[in-house]
């Protein structure tokens, strides 16, 4: 394991789950709204953190720059990891290749 965080699914959905009670604090915390798009995106944002956690890397910050391709993003942080944080980030990917 990298960053103190195994591979294993179990652990992963719990480190996921709390990235997301996370966002979900912030959202709340400084008044910002909640609707549909937001909580469907949550979950995606949720893994992009906790797989940036667990490698030890600081590719968070592409999520903040508007002209980034958001699709490759994904991707790529899909193919540093496996099982459920890979399956997750694989499917923010292709929400973000559909037209």
């Amino acid at each position: 394991s990298v960053g103190d965080l195994s591979n294993g699914d179990n652990e992963m959905r719990l480190a996921i789950k709390g990235a997301e009670n996370f966002c979900l604090d912030f959202i709340r915390d400084n008044g910002l709204p909640r609707n549909y798009m937001v909580e469907k995106g949550i979950p995606y944002i949720a893994a992009y953190m906790v797989s940036c956690a667990k490698n030890i890397d600081y590719e968070i910050f592409n999520l903040y720059l508007d002209s980034r391709d958001y699709r490759r993003i994904f991707q790529r942080e899909a193919e540093k990891n496996k099982g459920i944080l890979a399956d997750m980030l694989n499917e923010a990917a292709q929400i973000w290749s559909a037209p």
